[in-house]
């Protein structure tokens, strides 16, 4: 007894490292599989170091309100002595020093300066919502893959249920063979059944492994290890109006503020361009000091100036008229995709709204399907019991079965996808802001 005992407690063990070591299996979440896709994706990366671009250009852009300081200094050797004027008095020698510093500010452009800082805060905000409109993509493909593979996880444990019910039947069937009650006929069409089925689990554990390896590698996890998938999605929301979730769209979507933000963009854009009509105001002073030798800058070898100049380009060749009406024509083509833009994300909530009220009365169809396929096989089974049913309505019964189960199952994550798919129609895939 006490060896029996050890043995037993030995097989145990046995069987726990044996199943730890055979599977290499890490539990994951859907956040978490989020998390990793936002920071890893490539195009999300791509957009993150356009928002940085743009936010330099909006530097540069202020930059033209500050004056521009310069200094420049230099020593030249001569290879004769040379007469040098300083103040006055002539010196001669074979070397000089230099040192001149220069300081300008432009007073008026004909608004060129606000025109390129009102129109780089316009492009920063259209690379922020380029950034959103790239992470919404990578948010509803993660959560795609990962409720596609808690489906195909919910049809294996379909098919093992096949499998344990027709395993049952052909172990009935033979036993009522045995009795006299069967014939051996029956027993092949229920090891042909049980046989059958064993094969469709073969393939839904396939296809579990490769919906798993599929989001790992989109993810950036390795595609061989093993997910435990841990779905902790918050609860489905209420079916928003129609009329609401179009408003919605049109107020947030991603795609919609970076084609507005374009057209901001191009508007200042054409008032940019028109600045070449207007002259330009600068301010500007100076300070130069030369001498035979290095020595402390003094009043007497350092020369001031200052003054105010006043451009105007009288005839360019038609060239700020040219440019003027090259933005005036990408303001009319930006605008013309705004309204594009629009129209497509009506059109999209519209379609995936549609998408989830018909998911929802799929599972409601799908589930008196599944009440009414376990009703039949209860009575198929009881016939053929009885000797009033054959194993052929035993058998088709357990199909309709397992065909109503997995309708039920793919009407329930369909309607995992289609609210998935408004999220993202709304620009409201991603709960929370990128960031850049």
């Amino acid at each position: 007894m006490k060896r029996t005992l050890q043995l037993i407690l030995f097989g145990t063990l046995f069987s726990a490292v044996l199943q730890c070591v055979v599977t290499d299996s890490a539990a994951i979440t859907l956040t978490e599989c989020r998390g990793l896709a936002l920071k890893r994706n490539l195009s999300v990366r791509s957009a993150r170091a356009d928002v940085q671009s743009a936010k330099a250009s909006v530097l540069g852009a202020r930059s033209a309100y500050l004056p521009r300081l310069s200094m420049s200094g230099g020593w030249t050797r001569y290879e004769e002595k040379s007469f040098f004027m300083q103040g006055g008095d002539f010196e001669i020698d074979d070397q000089s020093y230099r040192l001149s510093g220069n300081a300008s500010l432009t007073l008026f452009d004909g608004m060129g300066r606000l025109s390129g800082y009102r129109a780089s805060l316009a492009r920063r905000t259209g690379a922020t919502e380029a950034l959103r409109s790239a992470a919404q993509e990578v948010a509803y493909e993660t959560e795609r893959l990962f409720v596609e593979a808690l489906r195909s996880d919910a049809l294996r444990e379909v098919n093992e249920e096949a499998v344990r019910l027709s395993a049952e039947q052909l172990k009935k069937t033979r036993a009522m063979l045995d009795l006299g009650a069967a014939t051996r006929a029956d027993v092949f069409k229920a090891e042909v059944d049980h046989s059958n089925n064993q094969l469709a689990l073969l393939r839904a554990k396939r296809d579990r492994r490769l919906a798993t390896a599929g989001l790992a590698s989109f993810v950036g996890l390795d595609p061989l290890e093993d997910l435990e998938l841990l779905d902790d999605a918050p609860p489905a929301e209420d079916l928003p109006v129609l009329g609401d979730a179009v408003k919605a769209a049109r107020a947030s979507h991603p795609r919609l503020g970076t084609a507005r933000a374009g057209v901001g963009a191009e508007r200042w854009g054409v008032r940019s361009a028109q600045s070449g009509f207007f002259p330009s105001l600068n301010l500007w002073s100076g300070i130069s000091y030369q001498d035979t030798e290095w020595s402390a800058l003094n009043d007497e070898r350092t020369e001031w100036s200052y003054g105010v100049s006043l451009d105007f380009t009288v005839f360019d060749g038609f060239l700020t008229t040219a440019g003027v009406r090259q933005a005036r024509s990408s303001l009319l083509s930006s605008e013309a995709a705004v309204e594009s833009a629009e129209r497509e994300v009506v059109l999209g909530v519209h379609s995936a709204h549609l998408d989830v009220e018909i998911a929802r009365e799929s599972i409601g169809v799908a589930g008196s399907g599944v009440r009414s396929a376990e009703e039949d096989l209860r009575l198929a089974q009881e016939r053929f019991k009885l000797g009033e049913g054959t194993i052929l309505e035993v058998i088709d019964a357990q199909v309709n079965h397992t065909r109503a189960r997995t309708s039920l199952v793919s009407a329930t994550y369909d309607l995992r996808l289609a609210q998935a798919g408004l999220r993202r129609a709304m620009g409201s895939a991603v709960r929370s802001e990128p960031s850049p």
